[in-house]
C-alpha cells in the first residue's frame, strides 16, 4: 500500500512543479521569443536553427513561440525550461531520425501541436513527435499526429500528461497491427499520470505503459501509474496496454469502439474502476482489483479475462452479440484459491462463465447464453447449460439446472436446484459423495 499511497501524491508533486514554473515566469528578465532569434513561422521556412537558439538561451526560464506554423526538426528543450506554445503548430521539416521536439527533465510544454507530416523516415525509435526524457516533466494540451513512431513518448519518473491528443501515428498508416506508432508511450516511469487524454487511429496502440524495451529486456516493475479520464479508440492493435507495471490505478477509461480493449500483463496490484470497452484481458497479473466494468462486444474472443494471484472482481456487466466462440467471462486464481468474484452479469453470449480456483462467488447471472463452461473453487467441473451461481461459501456451490450434474468434479454439500419444480417433486439435488460427477440425492420434498 505504501507505493499506492505514493502514487496518490503525484498531484501534489505536479502542483508544486507548476508553481515552480510560474515563478520562473516572474523571475525572468524577459521572454525568450523565438522570433527574436530569426524564426519566421510561415509554414514553409526551416526555423530549426532559430528555435533551437531561443530554447538554448531560455535554459531554466521560458521559451515563447508566438502563434503560427513553424517548420523544424530535432529541437531540444533544456531541463527545467518552459515551452509556451499556445496556438503553435510545429511541422517536421524534413526526414530526420530524431523527435520533432525532445524535452529534458523538469520541463513544461503546453499548447503545442506537432505534425510529423507522415514523413517516410528511417525507423529509428526517436522519430516521435514529442520525446520526453528525465523526471518531473509536464505535458499539457499537446496534440501530436502523423509521426513515424509515437505521438508522445515519456521516459522518466513523476511526469504528467494532461489533456493531450495523439492520433494517426505510425509507419504510413499500417493497418495490420504490426505498425510502429503509439499515441502515448510510457517507458520505465514511476508515478506517471495520464489524465483526460484522447488517442485514436494509431497504427499500434493508443496508450502504452511498459518496462520492456525494444530489445525485450525485463526491467524492474514501474510503479504508481495513474490513468484517469481518458478515451482511446480505433487503434489498430490495442487501445490501452500496460506491461510490467505495478500499483497502477485506472479510472474512468473509455474504449468505445467495437474492438476497444484494455490489456495488461505481468502487472501486479492493479486497480480498475469505471471502465467501458469491448474487452478486458489481464495475464500473469497478481492482486488485480476490478470494480465497475461494462463491456459491449461483437467479437468472438473472450470479453473479460483475469489470471493471477488473488483477483478481486466486482460489478461487471457483459453484453455480447452471441458471436463468442470463447468464454465471455473467465477468472483464474493461479495459486492460493483466495480470489473473489461477485455481481457479474453476462447477456447474449454464445459461451458464458469460467471460474477456476476462486474461493468466493456470489451473484453471477447469465441470460441468453448458449453454452456455459464453469469451474468454481476447484480444478474440475464442466457443464453445458446456462447457470446461475449464488452465495458460494467455502467452495460450496449452488447451481440451477434441469437435472443433477452428470459431468465435472463436485464436492459434498454442493447443490443443484431444479429450475422447473412441480407439485409432488423435489426442490433439487445435493451431492453426498464428492467425485466426478459424485453421488447426488434429491432433497426438499414439495407438497403434491
Amino acid at each position: 500500500m505504501a507505493q499506492l499511497d505514493e502514487a496518490r501524491t503525484i498531484s501534489d508533486t505536479v502542483a508544486a512543479h507548476v508553481s515552480d514554473h510560474n515563478q520562473l515566469h516572474t523571475k525572468a528578465n524577459y521572454v525568450f521569443d523565438v522570433k527574436d532569434y530569426g524564426a519566421v513561422g510561415d509554414g514553409s521556412t526551416d526555423d530549426s536553427t532559430a528555435i533551437q537558439s531561443a530554447m538554448t538561451a531560455a535554459t531554466g526560464t521560458v521559451c515563447y513561440m508566438p502563434p503560427g506554423t513553424y517548420r523544424a526538426n530535432s529541437l531540444s528543450l533544456p531541463a527545467n525550461t518552459e515551452l509556451s506554445a499556445e496556438g503553435v503548430t510545429i511541422e517536421r521539416h524534413a526526414t530526420s531520425s530524431d523527435a520533432v521536439v525532445a524535452a529534458a527533465g523538469g520541463s513544461y510544454i503546453h499548447g503545442l501541436t506537432i505534425s510529423g507530416r507522415n514523413t517516410t523516415l528511417t525507423g529509428a525509435s526517436g522519430e516521435s513527435g514529442l520525446y520526453v526524457t528525465g523526471d518531473a516533466t509536464i505535458v499539457e494540451r499537446v496534440t501530436s499526429s502523423l509521426n513515424y513512431h509515437h505521438g508522445i513518448r515519456m521516459s522518466g519518473d513523476d511526469g504528467w500528461i494532461d489533456k493531450c491528443t495523439s492520433f494517426s501515428n505510425g509507419e504510413n498508416g499500417d493497418t495490420a497491427g504490426n505498425g510502429t506508432g503509439d499515441g502515448i508511450y510510457i517507458l520505465n516511469g514511476d508515478n506517471v499520470r495520464i489524465t483526460n487524454c484522447w488517442t485514436y487511429l494509431n497504427d499500434r496502440t493508443g496508450i502504452v505503459a511498459t518496462t520492456f524495451d525494444g530489445g525485450g529486456t525485463d526491467e524492474t516493475l514501474s510503479t504508481g501509474l495513474i490513468c484517469s479520464g481518458c478515451f482511446s479508440e480505433l487503434n489498430v492493435y490495442n487501445d490501452v496496454n500496460f506491461e510490467g507495471v505495478s500499483f497502477a490505478q485506472i479510472t474512468d477509461l473509455r474504449c468505445p469502439s467495437d474492438t476497444g480493449d484494455l490489456i495488461f500483463s505481468t502487472s501486479d496490484d492493479m486497480t480498475i474502476s469505471n471502465y467501458q470497452g469491448a474487452s478486458l484481458y489481464a495475464q500473469n497479473s497478481d492482486r488485480v482489483t476490478v470494480n465497475g466494468v461494462e463491456i459491449r462486444t461483437t467479437d468472438t474472443a473472450t470479453a473479460f479475462f483475469v489470471a493471477g494471484l488473488r483477483p478481486q472482481i466486482d460489478n461487471v456487466r457483459i453484453v455480447g452479440s452471441g458471436a463468442q466462440t470463447s468464454n465471455a467471462f473467465e477468472v483464474v486464481d493461479t495459486t492460493d484459491y483466495s480470489g473473489m468474484v461477485a455481481n457479474i452479469s453476462v447477456d447474449t453470449c454464445n459461451n458464458g462463465v469460467v471460474l477456476n480456483g476462486v474461493s468466493e462467488v456470489k451473484n453471477i447471472h447469465t441470460d441468453n447464453v448458449g453454452n456455459v463452461n464453469w469451474r468454481v473453487g476447484r480444478a474440475g467441473g464442466t457443464g453445458t447449460t446456462s447457470i446461475y451461481l449464488d452465495n458460494m461459501v467455502e467452495s460450496k456451490l449452488t447451481v440451477y439446472d434441469d437435472a443433477a450434474p452428470s459431468t465435472g468434479w463436485w464436492d459434498r454439500g454442493d447443490r443443484a436446484y431444479d429450475r422447473s419444480p412441480t407439485a409432488g417433486s423435489t426442490m433439487g439435488w445435493v451431492c453426498t459423495t464428492a467425485g466426478s460427477p459424485g453421488t447426488w440425492k434429491t432433497f426438499g420434498a414439495i407438497t403434491a
